[in-house]
């Protein structure tokens, strides 16, 4: 019972701030995601939650400016971001997330999920997908209304 409030509950906020996010009309970076041969097909739906939450796209191209999802052996996940300016500002010119092979599906995601809007530059907040310490779970994670708040504030 308690199980199924809990995920009619993170169902609604999700569609909530699914839909706060067309009526705002979020422009985020379109920087494609390029994921790695290595991760395995229960991993790459995650990455593909974590992705469509985020609306991002999947590319096999490496040599274009892209996210690189990759296995890493770290506790859980974390992102190593290079950047550099020219005469139009600031940019990203390569961006690697390295997540545990051994968390489970959901805990991957929801890895994936905090380190792609790293990747958006979103920071750390108390509560939310954001929190700086992912615990393990058994459920996926999804943006809540303040992170879709960050996201445009930050991107647009």
């Amino acid at each position: 019972m308690i199980y199924t409030m809990l995920k009619l509950i993170s169902t609604f906020i999700a569609i909530i701030g699914f839909a706060t996010s067309q009526f705002i009309e979020i422009q985020w970076s379109r920087r494609p995601v390029y994921i790695s041969k290595w991760i395995t097909d229960e991993h790459k739906e995650g990455i593909y939650n974590a992705m469509t939450q985020l609306g991002l796209d999947e590319t096999e191209n490496k040599t274009e400016n892209h996210i690189r999802i990759e296995y890493e052996r770290y506790n859980g996940g974390g992102i190593e971001m290079l950047a550099a300016t020219d005469y139009d500002g600031f940019y990203i010119y390569e961006t690697v997330i390295g997540i545990n092979r051994l968390l489970n599906k959901y805990t991957f995601q929801c890895i994936s999920l905090h380190e792609l809007c790293h990747s958006l530059g979103l920071a750390h907040r108390d509560g939310g997908v954001m929190n700086p310490i992912i615990n393990i779970t058994e459920n996926y994670c999804y943006l809540d209304i303040q992170d879709y708040i960050n996201l445009w504030t930050t991107l647009n």
